[in-house]
């Protein structure tokens, strides 16, 4: 019995040891790992690595650069995601730090009221905001700096947490570059903002669009008039947005333009609906052609057709938005573009995850010759080009007259090589005013002496005919993708207008950009990652369901239709008679009761299918989560399980 006792305490003496010994190795351990400086990020988006472009950025610092980190980690009315997010951002810092091999140092400030540094904070223009009734301003930015530069992000915004680094890299770089490019603007719509009767009007105009504001930070926005007849030759890049109805003389510009070595971004549409918006069903109608935009000649030279009649209707890449009485909407002229739509292949749109278009157009064509085309982003083979009228008219009626294509469609191309111009006979003529005499005839010598005169100065100016160096062309099919409906979302936050992205069209717009004008660096670390990340393998899964449906609803509602439009001829003459027992028949009322109740089974009829529907819908889901959250937890386990027995008997032989 004793020995049993000196037995069991050994086991718990050695047992104490062990652990104490355990617990020393882990402390010992934790030390040695944190003061290495490699790191292992295992975070899906690898949120705390820092990406290629940025490493190059830091490798180009010669003089030391200073960061003034400002975080307010002890004020009690701090909010936790925000106490969260601000050691996200130092542990960022601390990698700028590490990659900067010395060339970056950390400075930390925790703001209190009426302390140095706040007074620093306000210096740098980090600016506090108020959390709460009556509580005391909190922190939460930094402030890059080097000799006489000073860069500062007044707000590290959660929100935005997907463009942090590229943030703090935009700070940097700017300090390391503060020339900007020129960009030029030219459109049809106040995308660089407008007058107070656009916005009275309900268009997007009052301010600049969220697009145009993004591109400030790194270029400087100069507007082009749509009437020019030659692009200034400062502007490094030209960016056209719905150029609608433009003189031959403008596309002669910017013709002219692109055979001189420029590079341009145009966004074409069939139907923008961003040109219409805030009008009238009427003045919808009446407006349609204003909302088509293209360029003409151009396309036809550059061996591009583009047919501004129809618009991309997409069943897989279809977007599904609130509708009344809690149910969703089937959109499909509003495509959610995920990775599978954006090619992959090019720096352009190899980091994006989501894009948004809306009644978007098309591009065919493979280029004339000496050109290369690159498709960037395109639709599903689940996907068909209808008149933009018929789209206009309501989604029901696409799906129910849908006719996939079967291929993908290029929604956004580039053009790279040597262009030949538009205008083979030089610069067209501008559009003649007669001067009209006295008694009003028109001053005949007058215009005979006006078309000598344009034609010698066509003939004297000098024009371009091919390209004197390889250009660039980057086209998109859709204007709307450009407008903040489709790219951005406002929110209040703590009293301010905080604008969080719905979609990377921004980004993809600025990263074409940063191409066109050679600033590739900023362009690899510009997306990581965004709000919006559909389920592509689910969408594709719901399109198959719907289509199985959707010829029998389909089907049934032409029958509904049918027997109401009956109904309704006779109901409308029993009412134009002013007797409604004598208009009709005994034949007619049992028709009409024959009618009513083919009226409510067909409804009956319809509205199983479509709950039958909803239902294999559910039923996916909840496949696709038991899958998640059940089988595959379980196949791990029996693997595990079947490993272990596997040993054991390994171990018993």
């Amino acid at each position: 019995m004793q020995q049993h006792k000196s037995r069991l305490f050994q086991t718990l003496i050695y047992s104490g040891v062990g652990i104490a010994a355990m617990l020393v190795l882990l402390i010992v351990v934790n030390f040695v790992v944190d003061s290495f400086p490699g790191r292992i990020d295992a975070t899906e988006n690898n949120i705390y690595t820092l990406s290629e472009g940025t490493e190059k950025i830091l490798s180009d610092i010669e003089n030391p650069i200073t960061i003034r980190f400002y975080f307010s980690r002890d004020a009690e009315n701090m909010p936790m995601r925000l106490k969260n997010y601000g050691k996200r951002v130092e542990d960022l810092l601390k990698e700028y730090r590490e990659k900067a091999n010395g060339k970056i140092t950390i400075k930390k400030f925790n703001p209190k009221p009426l302390s140095d540094a706040a007074d620093t904070a306000k210096m740098d223009g980090i600016t506090g905001r108020q959390v709460g009734m009556g509580g005391r301003k909190i922190y939460l930015g930094l402030s890059v700096s080097r000799l006489d530069r000073q860069q500062a992000i007044p707000f590290l915004d959660p929100t935005k947490a997907q463009s942090l680094e590229y943030d703090i890299t935009r700070a940097i770089y700017r300090i390391l570059h503060p020339e900007k490019k020129v960009l030029g603007v030219l459109s049809s719509l106040p995308v660089t903002g407008g007058s107070q009767q656009s916005m009275m009007m309900g268009r997007q105009g009052a301010k600049p669009w969220h697009v145009i504001n993004d591109l400030k930070q790194d270029y400087e926005i100069r507007k082009v008039d749509k009437k020019t007849d030659k692009i200034p030759s400062e502007i490094d890049v030209l960016l056209v947005i719905h150029p609608v109805k433009l003189s031959p003389q403008a596309v002669f510009a910017l013709d002219q333009y692109v055979l001189g070595g420029g590079s341009m971004m145009a966004l074409v549409d069939p139907l923008a609906t961003v040109a219409m918006q805030g009008q009238s069903r009427m003045q919808m109608m009446r407006s349609m052609q204003r909302a088509s935009s293209s360029l003409g000649k151009l396309f036809d030279a550059w061996g591009i057709d583009y047919n501004k009649k129809n618009v991309m209707v997409d069943m897989q890449y279809a977007t599904e938005a609130g509708a009344r009485g809690g149910q969703t909407q089937v959109m499909p002229g509003l495509l959610t573009l995920p990775k599978g739509a954006l090619s992959n292949e090019d720096p352009v749109t190899a980091a994006l995850d989501t894009m948004m278009m809306m009644f978007a157009g098309s591009f065919s064509g493979t280029g004339a010759d000496g050109l290369d085309r690159t498709v960037l982003v395109s639709t599903s083979p689940d996907s068909q080009s209808v008149p933009k009228l018929e789209a206009r008219r309501g989604m029901q009626r696409l799906k129910e007259n849908f006719k996939p294509s079967e291929e993908r469609q290029p929604l956004a191309i580039r053009l790279t090589g040597e262009f030949e111009t538009a205008f083979p006979n030089g610069k067209p003529d501008a559009p003649e005013k007669g001067n009209k005499g006295k008694d009003g005839s028109n001053d005949e010598s007058s215009q005979s002496d006006k078309k000598k005169e344009n034609s010698k100065e066509k003939k004297d100016k000098t024009y371009l005919k091919k390209s004197e160096k390889e250009g660039a062309v980057v086209l998109v099919s859709d204007v709307d993708v450009a407008s903040d409906r489709l790219s951005v979302q406002t929110q209040n936050l703590f009293g301010q207008q905080i604008q969080r992205k719905i979609s990377e069209n921004t980004t993809f717009i600025h990263n074409v950009i940063d191409q066109l004008a050679g600033g590739s660096k900023l362009m690899s670390i510009r997306s990581r990652g965004v709000q919006r990340r559909p389920f592509t393998k689910i969408n594709k899964m719901r399109s198959e369901a719907r289509q199985e449906y959707q010829d029998r609803i389909s089907e049934l509602q032409q029958e509904l239709n049918s027997v109401e439009k009956k109904l309704r001829q006779l109901q409308q003459g029993r009412e134009a008679s002013g007797d409604q027992q004598l208009i009709l028949s005994p034949e007619q009322e049992e028709a009409m009761q024959r009618y009513q109740k083919k009226e409510a089974e067909t409804r009956k009829e319809l509205k199983r299918v479509r709950k039958q529907l909803r239902e294999d819908i559910v039923s996916l889901e909840n496949k696709l989560k038991f899958a998640n959250i059940i089988l595959m937890p379980a196949m791990v386990c029996i693997a595990g399980i079947i490993v272990a027995v596997i040993k054991r008997r390994r171990a018993k032989r």
